[in-house]
């Protein structure tokens, strides 16, 4: 590889998610000099500080303003996600941050808006387009090889943001409509990767209308997240000469007869040089960092693309492989859906033209889990919600009925 300058990168948050992208930003010691590391329990971000020669800090307004780093990178509970990336924009730090970008739209406008004015890059860590499969299933589509696509079906058990990146370069079109349905169920006794305590389940379905590029018809997305947890993520997209099952191309041929019939093509992977599948002729999609000794997995490929691409934008000036427009895109569809269901299952127009019923009612459980209003001062909110986080997984079942009563 061409021999670059490492950015100085600090890192806000060394939970599960942070420790493996370090574990990606370890194969790539040319690019990144990990300088500061920020976690609220002192011993996780002491070990994680220790491993790359870096220091370890409570506070992550305190590792900015001492580290003065090139980049941060967010790896926080949502709700934190726009405090620390104003926080940094004010200091001229460009941002790579986890998904989702916020949670809300106008939090991902101050986001934008702050970067955008400050001059400095923002980047959003979405895996799912990005990982080899879907690299593959976007070249099919690119080239026609199941034809014009007519639906596309989502199945998202979490984090529904990734199935809806990853599905839409495949639909291609731009989302016109949203209708959305929601239940509150209720389940187990449980405790989320956020330490909040859980008595219930949510379940939503939505239908979604995109304008096919070609102009001359729409494509429906369905898409479901199911009301229980585990189960596989999966999307199917249909075509007019066939169809995009999960990890299998299901193409139309015709035979002697003159019957047509779908035959079974496995999408397979070689970690981490290729995806390619055996059709006629086969397709691949080769991997630029296979030269790159990463740990096995389609998200390290991802993880990795994603931090190599943030390098090449800071310090090239190229636009962002994904994008903070984008990962807004992502989640303006789920915010929709949402609204929709909100209002007992109302069709909603895309692109959203003024804050949400569902948004300000995630303001205001900002303001009631915090004591604090979403647009403070940075410095405050990055502060008191560092050692907190996670309303968009829902604080307890009474405090979520006072501000968004189930819909019966």
């Amino acid at each position: 590889m061409t021999p670059v300058s490492p950015l100085h990168i600090a890192i806000a948050g060394a939970g599960a998610r942070a420790q493996q992208h370090m574990d990606t930003i370890a194969c790539l010691p040319g690019h990144y000099r990990i300088v500061a590391v920020s976690d609220t329990r002192p011993e996780r971000a002491q070990a994680a500080a220790a491993r790359f020669g870096a220091t370890a800090y409570a506070n992550p307004i305190e590792m900015l303003d001492r580290s003065q780093p090139s980049a941060l990178f967010v790896v926080v509970p949502p709700d934190g996600h726009h405090p620390l990336t104003l926080a940094a924009a004010t200091r001229g730090v460009h941002v790579l941050c986890e998904v989702p970008i916020s949670i809300t739209l106008p939090l991902a406008d101050l986001m934008i808006e702050a970067c955008t004015r400050a001059g400095v890059l923002l980047e959003i860590c979405e895996n799912a387009p990005r990982r080899p499969s879907e690299r593959l299933k976007q070249e099919i589509i690119r080239r026609g090889v199941i034809g014009q696509v007519l639906l596309a079906r989502l199945h998202y058990t979490s984090g529904s943001y990734h199935g809806i990146s990853a599905v839409r370069p495949l639909v291609r079109g731009r989302a016109t409509r949203a209708w959305g349905f929601r239940r509150t169920l209720p389940a187990l006794p449980g405790i989320d990767f956020t330490g909040l305590e859980h008595d219930h389940q949510e379940w939503e379905f939505g239908h979604f209308t995109f304008a096919d590029p070609s102009g001359d018809r729409e494509v429906s997305l369905l898409y479901e997240q199911p009301p229980r947890p585990g189960g596989r993520n999966t999307w199917e997209i249909a075509g007019t000469h066939g169809r995009i099952a999960d990890h299998e191309i299901h193409l139309l041929h015709q035979e002697p007869t003159g019957r047509r019939r779908e035959r079974a093509y496995p999408i397979q992977y070689e970690h981490p040089v290729r995806a390619f599948v055996e059709t006629d002729p086969p397709i691949t999609w080769e991997n630029p960092h296979a030269a790159l000794a990463l740990p096995g997995g389609q998200d390290d490929v991802a993880r990795a693309s994603q931090l190599l691409t943030f390098h090449r934008a800071v310090t090239e000036a190229t636009p962002p492989e994904y994008g903070a427009h984008e990962a807004r895109t992502d989640l303006e569809l789920l915010i929709a859906l949402r609204e929709s269901a909100r209002r007992g299952s109302v069709p909603i127009d895309l692109p959203l033209r003024s804050p949400t019923g569902h948004e300000q009612a995630l303001h205001d459980e900002y303001r009631l889990t915090y004591g604090l209003d979403p647009f403070a001062s940075p410095e405050d909110a990055a502060v008191a919600l560092y050692p907190r986080g996670g309303i968009t997984h829902g604080v307890t079942h009474d405090r979520i009925a006072e501000i968004i009563p189930p819909h019966r």
